[in-house]
């Protein structure tokens, strides 16, 4: 294909012309053409004289246009040069696009020819098109170049409070991380992820911390630990406080206010409530709500239900302080210890009086024993182990709260109210001494078994029976504690000839001469 560049007739060859940045095509310049004008007499000459000059080898440049030998010839007019140089200065307009990616990273691509002449005069002509089909085109380059060549821009360490971050959570200021690399934190939804395998939860907290106070508890065994009150008072322990009381379910207190309704009102707004009560020292304890249950032999046990309030204190006390004093208990103590059960108790006692040992026993009863204990024994029993006058002073409440029971509130003078939570690790302490006493002084006289309050000693011999009762009242005596003197026993378990009653279960031993029937 051929075409007419001037007035007088001569012919360029269409390998010759010269490829735009975007793929655009030249509008034409023939004689006659809509496009085109009739060029002036000085235009004319001025060509005819650049026609004839010597070519130097050099070439024209444009402000971002580069117009080579082998794409030009020294017959072009003066005009089509023109043309050319006009071309190159409107497509630095387009030479720099700014693109955003989805994912909000500011990006700058240059776009530069899609098409440029290489030297070779062989090169093929483009074809060309409609204007529409020139606009495509370049939007095409432009989105081919923005995607191969993508600079990011550099930004502030830190992103805006509220902004998304690396992840596309939003930022709440309490990330520590620069630029893409980031911490588990507000930007990253990970620590949003209840499946996550790193995910610290409340229990684990609360866990490591029972950890960690065994721990020092168990390397000096003379310590005494202070400032455990902030530790009761934690979010966490009392969130997991609540767990259990929630779990255990139970009756109301003086209040009337049960599980269900604090449930029904935000269990969020109580546990945020009662975390604040001691920073503004607003914590009281209430009297407790007596309750009588009754006994296989026609009588009646005194039950305290405190509130369900002081049931959450109370087991968050008891989450802190049962790690410390947990070291210092003796194996023979069962009852209500993390780990221990009563089915352990009854295995103990089965093992100590097995075969032709244990055929004696004392099954002791102590007499009202939540009601006789003394307080200041107590509490000289905690101050081994505790130190923190606030944790001894909330104990000290707890102890002196009333008695609820028919509309009017009676103090007690001493004792501790049978059925609060805190009250079995209360006991537990109180009668450590017992067991201490025991493993120290007279093991060799028998095998103590205690689950809380009810204990019994396994013996071999008759003497060694009588000796253990002597030394047991002995012991009581310094905790001014006394045997029931009608249900505490002797018992003979020697060919089966008697049995007793333990933790709900008759216990006796088999007749090695009866036939089984």
């Amino acid at each position: 294909m051929v075409r007419r560049d001037d007035d007088d007739g001569e012919v360029i060859p269409a390998g010759s012309r010269c490829a735009f940045p975007a793929g655009a095509s030249p509008a034409s310049v023939s004689v006659g053409a809509p496009s085109s004008r009739s060029p002036e007499p000085g235009e004319i000459l001025e060509a005819e004289a650049r026609r004839q000059e010597p070519s130097n080898g050099r070439q024209g440049r444009g402000p971002q246009h580069e117009v080579k030998l082998a794409a030009s010839t020294d017959t072009q007019s003066g005009s089509r040069a023109d043309h050319f140089t006009a071309k190159a200065t409107s497509s630095t307009k387009r030479s720099e696009e700014v693109v955003e990616d989805s994912r909000g990273v500011r990006s700058a691509a240059r776009v530069q020819g899609e098409a440029r002449n290489t030297g070779d005069p062989s090169a093929r002509p483009q074809v060309r098109g409609t204007r529409t089909d020139q606009a495509d085109g370049q939007a095409i380059a432009v989105q081919r170049k923005s995607e191969g060549i993508v600079v990011p821009v550099m930004t502030t360490p830190q992103n805006v409070v509220g902004g998304k971050g690396p992840w596309g959570g939003h930022d709440d200021g309490n990330r520590n991380d620069k630029g893409m690399v980031a911490t588990r934190g507000a930007g990253n939804p990970s620590h949003r992820r209840p499946n996550s395998p790193d995910r610290s939860s409340s229990e684990d907290n609360v866990e490591r911390l029972q950890r960690r106070l065994g721990a020092a508890a168990k390397r000096d065994e003379g310590r005494r630990f202070h400032a455990r009150f902030d530790r009761i008072w934690r979010r966490d322990v009392l969130e997991k406080a609540w767990n259990r009381v929630k779990r255990n379910k139970g009756a109301a207190g003086v209040d009337a206010e049960t599980i269900d309704s604090i449930r029904a009102l935000g269990e969020e707004s109580f546990l945020n409530e009662l975390s604040k009560t001691p920073r503004a020292g607003k914590y009281r304890p209430q009297a407790v709500r007596r309750h009588w249950i009754p006994k296989a032999n026609g009588g009646r046990r005194p039950l305290g239900i405190p509130t369900v309030r002081d049931r959450v204190v109370q087991t968050a006390t008891k989450l802190i302080l049962e790690p410390i004093f947990e070291i210092d208990f003796k194996d023979c103590s069962y009852g209500f210890r993390p780990g221990r059960s009563a089915t352990q108790a009854l295995e103990a006692i089965r093992l100590s009086s097995s075969g032709r040992k244990g055929d004696f026993v004392l099954d002791a009863d102590i007499r009202d024993f939540f009601g006789s204990l003394d307080r200041e024994i107590l509490m000289n029993r905690v101050k081994e182990r505790v130190s923190d006058r606030r944790v001894l002073s909330l104990i000290w409440k707890w102890l002196e709260a009333g008695v609820m029971e028919d509309g009017r509130e009676t103090k007690l003078l001493s004792g501790t109210p049978q059925g609060g939570v805190i009250s079995p690790l209360l006991s537990n302490i109180y009668l450590s001494f017992l067991d201490e006493r025991w493993t120290k002084q007279c093991a060799d006289l028998g095998t103590l078994v205690r689950y809380v309050d009810d204990f019994v000693i396994v013996c071999n011999t008759l003497a060694n029976l009588d000796e253990a009762d002597r030394r047991v009242k002995m012991i009581f005596k310094r905790l001014k504690l006394q045997l029931h003197p009608d249900k505490t026993r002797k018992v003979e378990l020697r060919d089966g000839a008697q049995g007793f009653e333990f933790l709900g279960c008759h216990l006796h031993k088999r007749d090695p001469s009866a036939t089984p029937g």
